[in-house]
């Protein structure tokens, strides 16, 4: 590698190791770059180096396979097995998604796992959605689902009546579930 921009060396060395993966936002927007030759190393074995070199790990999630990508001194939780679902369509052999507003992958996601999805007003009017890029393989609707929401510290909440959802910012789910009446204390 000669001058490759940390996030191409990233991209690269992932799919080459067959690793879907999510850059967290809170990752620097600086752009160092990588520069060097390795001989008898496998692109694992890389990007494991290059992630500890710039002070990032990788947070592997079963329920998603998705992997997060962010520093080494933010605590990262993998997204529960409920934000999945029970899914029960076949993976999908790639899901690429190119320079779009976070809000557009949501809906186009969605769609496709026949979810109807709504912004919580307060998502929506506060802030500007940022444009993400992935190629992720062999993984469901819900899973990449859930894994985008989780990267950008939002989840659904599914009315198990019909097939909406609304997606809410995490604090505000953990603020619900808290909440007196929810739990039986008024």
């Amino acid at each position: 590698m000669d001058d490759v921009p940390l996030e191409d060396a990233i991209r690269n060395l992932a799919r080459v190791a067959g690793i879907n993966y999510i850059i967290d936002p809170r990752i620097s927007s600086s752009r160092p770059t990588i520069s060097g030759r390795w001989e008898n190393t496998t692109a694992e074995q890389m990007l494991a180096n290059v992630l500890q070199e710039h002070r990032l790990k990788m947070v592997e999630n079963p329920a998603t396979s998705v992997a997060r990508i962010a520093s080494t001194n933010h605590v990262v939780h993998p997204v529960a097995a409920s934000q999945v679902g029970s899914d029960t369509n076949k993976a999908i052999p790639v899901i690429l998604v190119d320079d779009v507003t976070l809000e557009e992958a949501i809906k186009a996601i969605a769609a496709q796992a026949k979810l109807k999805v709504s912004l919580d007003p307060k998502l929506s009017g506060s802030k500007a959605f940022p444009t993400v890029s992935f190629r992720w393989e062999n993984l469901t609707q819900r899973q990449a689902l859930a894994a985008l929401l989780d990267n950008y510290d939002l989840t659904m909440v599914e009315d198990a009546t019909t097939a909406n959802a609304q997606i809410i910012i995490k604090k505000q789910a953990a603020d619900k579930s808290s909440s007196p009446g929810k739990n039986g204390k008024d």
